[in-house]
């Protein structure tokens, strides 16, 4: 047998010349055997120029080739040899010759496994199944596919027998008459609830298949694939996508299921499943009928009961992490800093490092796999010199492994021209599609910014809520890390300018407290005036542009980071560590108790001496036309946020004059006037 060198020619070339021959094909993940679209039955096409694009968008995506359809009104039968574990297709084969079943010289392609596909025509497709001539010989017909050259699966290539023939022979009438035409099954009709939310049905059925047990040969794995199936039908997920649904779960499964034995598992759980299809449903419009008589262990749970001996007895999981000690791995996160500041420079980094396996900031990841970054604001233009940047900035550590890593995880997605106003909502199945395109696993996904994916108002909690579900539901159905990037509330500048301790203050996040409330953590981004540049032996020139402080704010499972100094490296504008950071980072804090005060402790002190409004806004103000606005909003923080004033007066509550006196005695004999110097 002649092998095609399909590890060398592209796996587009190979598509086309498929479709030239008849086969109807479509893009599996790259290195896997799942389809990249759902479905992909409906959508294998012969047409040229479709594919053409579906491989520049998934350029390393191995072919598929739909068993169910063959040139213009007929069908494949592959018999599936299958040489893997215990297997024995070779044996199978074997007996069959031995016994007078003869299998004409035909088209062949040896598995990436060792075992090899014998593929026929026939008018019409046959059933398909697993074992379904014996040990290790599968067939592919009826809804089946087959991963052909072109394709690779654990390192090796998919290749084809270049010496025999070329095209699909007619299958042997014994084969048409043992397997049996296939035909569409009428199963009853499932009871279907009214009021189900498409979207929300797969969201919940993707979290459910990420923890469900695996169905395992020998340990009935029959009943726990119908199970599975039939909790996909509670939950309101249609039956025609459930098929695409379960196939990262089967992957699980010792040993997987082939397709036409899965869609049957799914079409009986759909057809003899006790429950109406959206039982599990929340927004389903249906009444629940509390039957004394029905005993309680058959009604639906919503509900899941910890063990708590278990938290006692053992360790519980460690905190996993995007790249220590700045990323951890959360469910929802948020990027904050002012607009125009390197938010999204640094958010691009961080993809890129995740995808390389590279640094990020100094620390090496540590989680690496597929990174989609989503930019609805920078146009291709400003995100190509930015990957030019990022990479020239990593020199010679960067390899062609690197190189081909990047190419393999890492996904960017823009604006399009027909974008208009849209929705997180209107672009998950885009942003999933990207995300399952990429070679590793699903690692980190990032939204910038969460204005331009939220098309309700930012003041507002509901729509807040509503976002924040629909990115929790990205986070379930991707498997991966999803940050936001966001803005913050303006902070002063001059004299009025906050401390740099309050610059990174999750109360600055702008827009509704429910998205601060919801994020599980939050990496803030603050600026460097040009005053506190100089102080730190900087130069002041564009220093608001030039430097930043970034650290972990908030964080519900991690510690939080300490505050690194960064500057924009050459060339383009890269975030690097500054080498004199630590020293910066003290100069500008200060050394003494008095250098730490924030803003709201100066006035505090103040106001405690009993100075006017007048000289408040005089002092802390000077020259500002909004400076009683500014003392109005900073008294208002001190009754209602830190409980330190009296509401409507300038009197200290018991809380206020606590707080003096912890702060009169850091600063002892410190000269008082020094409180109120400068710091930026």
């Amino acid at each position: 047998m002649m092998a095609a060198p399909s590890e060398i020619i592209a796996p587009l070339d190979f598509a086309v010349d498929f479709a030239r021959r008849g086969f109807w094909v479509f893009p599996c993940r790259p290195a896997g055997k799942v389809p990249i679209f759902k479905g992909w039955q409906a959508r294998a096409t012969r047409d040229e120029a479709t594919l053409r694009r579906w491989w520049r968008d998934h350029p390393n995506a191995n072919v598929g080739i739909f068993t169910g359809r063959f040139g213009e009104n007929g069908a494949l039968v592959v018999v599936d040899v299958d040489v893997k574990s215990e297997k024995k297709g070779i044996e199978t084969l074997r007996g069959l010759r031995h016994e007078g079943f003869e299998f004409p010289p035909t088209l062949e392609h040896q598995t990436a496994s060792g075992g090899f596909h014998l593929i026929y025509a026939n008018p019409v497709a046959l059933q398909g199944g697993t074992d379904k001539l014996g040990n290790g010989v599968d067939i592919k017909s009826h809804g089946g596919l087959i991963v052909a050259p072109g394709s690779r699966f654990d390192g090796k290539p998919y290749t084809a027998d270049l010496e025999g023939p070329q095209h699909p022979a007619q299958a042997p009438a014994w084969l048409i008459e043992r397997l049996g035409e296939a035909r569409e099954s009428e199963p009853r009709a499932a009871e279907v609830l009214e009021g189900i939310d498409s979207n929300r049905a797969e969201d919940r059925a993707r979290a459910f298949l990420e923890t469900a047990p695996p169905a395992i040969e020998g340990q009935g794995g029959d009943q726990a694939t119908f199970k599975t199936a039939a909790r996909l039908k509670d939950l309101g997920v249609a039956k025609d996508v459930a098929l695409d649904l379960m196939l990262d779960w089967n992957e699980t499964c010792q040993p997987p299921w082939e397709w036409t034995a899965l869609q049957q598992k799914i079409e009986n759980a759909y057809s003899y499943g006790k429950e109406p299809q959206g039982a599990a449903a929340p927004e389903a419009v249906f009444t629940v009928v509390e039957d004394e008589q029905t005993p309680k262990h058959d009604r639906p749970r919503r509900l899941k009961a910890f063990d708590p001996a278990a938290f006692l007895d053992s360790e519980p999981p460690p905190v996993s992490w995007l790249c220590e000690p700045f990323f951890p791995k959360v469910d929802f996160g948020m990027i904050a800093g002012r607009p125009g500041h390197g938010k999204s420079f640094l958010s691009l980094q961080l993809c890129v490092a995740v995808a390389t396996g590279l640094p990020f900031l100094g620390q090496p990841v540590a989680t690496v796999g597929g990174a989609v970054y989503l930019s609805m604001e920078d146009g291709e233009g400003t995100i190509h010199r930015r990957i030019k940047a990022i990479r020239s900035a990593y020199g010679f550590t960067w390899t062609e492994d690197h190189d081909r890593m990047f190419r393999a995880n890492f996904r960017c997605l823009g604006r399009g021209e027909s974008s208009g106003a849209l929705g997180l909502n209107d672009l998950a199945w885009e942003i999933r599609e990207a995300m399952s395109s990429a070679e590793g696993a699903p690692a980190v996904l990032i939204l910038d910014t969460l204005n331009a994916v939220n098309d309700e108002d930012e003041q507002s909690n509901t729509a807040a809520r509503a976002l924040v579900a629909e990115a929790f539901g990205l986070r379930r159905s991707l498997g991966c890390s999803v940050w936001v990037v966001h803005h913050i509330r303006k902070a002063g500048v001059g004299r009025s300018a906050l401390a740099v301790r309050d610059r990174l203050d999750p109360e600055l996040v702008r827009g509704a407290s429910a998205y601060v409330g919801s994020i599980r953590a939050l990496v803030q981004l603050a600026w460097i005036y040009p005053g506190e540049a100089t102080k730190a032996g900087l130069s002041d020139l564009d220093a608001l542009n030039r430097y930043g402080v970034v650290g972990l704010t908030k964080a519900n499972d991690a510690p939080r980071s300490p505050w690194k100094f960064l500057e924009h490296g050459e060339p383009g504008g890269v975030w690097a560590v500054h080498p004199r950071g630590e020293e910066i980072m003290a100069s500008i804090k200060g050394g003494s108790a008095t250098a730490n005060l924030n803003q709201a402790e100066k006035i505090l002190l103040e106001v405690h001496k009993g100075v006017s409004r007048e000289i408040l806004v005089e002092k802390f103000w000077p020259g500002d036309g909004k400076g009683p606005r500014h003392l109005t909003d900073t008294l208002r923080d001190l009754r209602h946020r830190y409980k330190w004033l009296v509401p409507k007066e300038m009197n200290l509550t018991p809380k206020g004059q606590a707080k003096v006196l912890e702060l009169t005695k850091g600063i002892q004999a410190v000269d008082a006037d020094e409180i109120f110097e400068d710091h930026g």
